[in-house]
């Protein structure tokens, strides 16, 4: 009876948990970005725009914001990782390391301007600089052509605004000497204050019912365990769930996005002699991901 008992609880658990995940990722459809230009002007005053599709990128350079040289710049998908990066339709892919140039154009409607808008910028590796019109906005770490200057951090970023035209520039600046995959890996969010907080708030409250719910499986399945001490299964499966629940709360915005957040690079965690999320992107993993 026992055993039907926590069968059950763990089954509806898990699936209130997911279907509230799969319901975040849910959004209105929106158009794409098509060679470094994004058409928003139909956007309402309650929807979040993800800044997808193809962006211009340029590597390795880190061009200047105000005079981007347009024509070597080309199309690329984003969010992906840069690494097949190509400058030319014979050349060899880029890879991983370096550095680069992402530029996207973006239209607003006119009624928007000089009303308060937010750009959700997710964890980017390992280190960038974000121009807005030209005018510095975000940085973490230092984003530098070479491993010599560049300093990584992780950190995610909730940027108001005031919006000033119908048009907004972006452009980033990126360096990654530190991981195997890096890029703009995940999509930037755009829209109206309110409703970027509403969705942002709207996150976080899953990201807690999750930490929650697989937690107090983990509890109750350790105390299945006590109670039984031969049914191993329970001990372990408890055990699983305590350390995804510690991995979310320690690499979601729960964390990320406070001010000031913690600088977690280079430095060594104790749970599970593990390194912190600058040496390998992931702070379970015991070490680097390739050879520095």
């Amino acid at each position: 009876m026992t055993l039907r008992i926590a069968t059950r609880f763990t089954g509806f658990a898990f699936a209130m948990a997911f279907s509230l995940a799969a319901c975040g990722e849910v959004a209105a459809p929106m158009p794409r970005a098509s060679d470094g230009e994004l058409d928003l002007r139909q956007i309402q005053s309650a929807q979040v725009a993800a800044l997808e599709g193809e962006w211009l990128l340029h590597r390795p350079a880190l061009l200047p914001p105000a005079q981007l040289p347009a024509e070597i710049m080309r199309p690329y998908p984003v969010p992906s990782e840069w690494s097949d990066y190509k400058d030319a339709p014979d050349a060899a892919p880029a890879g991983p390391d370096g550095s680069g140039t992402y530029y996207l154009r973006v239209l607003l409607p006119e009624a928007a301007v000089g009303t308060e808008w937010a750009l959700r910028v997710p964890r980017v590796d390992t280190a960038y600089r974000m121009y807005l019109n030209g005018e510095a906005a975000l940085a973490t770490g230092v984003p530098a052509p070479g491993a010599s200057g560049h300093s990584p951090r992780y950190r995610t970023f909730t940027h108001f605004f005031r919006l000033e035209q119908s048009e907004l520039s972006i452009v980033l600046h990126i360096s990654n000497f530190d991981e195997s995959a890096a890029g703009l890996r995940r999509s930037l969010r755009l829209g109206p204050a309110e409703a970027v907080m509403l969705e942002k708030k709207l996150v976080e409250y899953i990201d807690v019912f999750l930490i929650a719910s697989i937690a107090v499986m983990g509890l109750y399945h350790l105390g299945l365990h006590f109670n039984r001490r031969e049914d191993l299964p329970s001990l372990w499966f408890g055990v699983f769930c305590l350390l995804i629940a510690v991995r979310i709360a320690g690499t979601d915005e729960l964390i990320y996005d406070r001010d000031p957040a913690p600088d977690l690079c280079g430095s060594h965690w104790p749970l599970l002699r593990v390194r912190g999320p600058c040496d390998s992107g992931n702070p379970f993993d015991p070490g680097p991901r390739r050879p520095a």
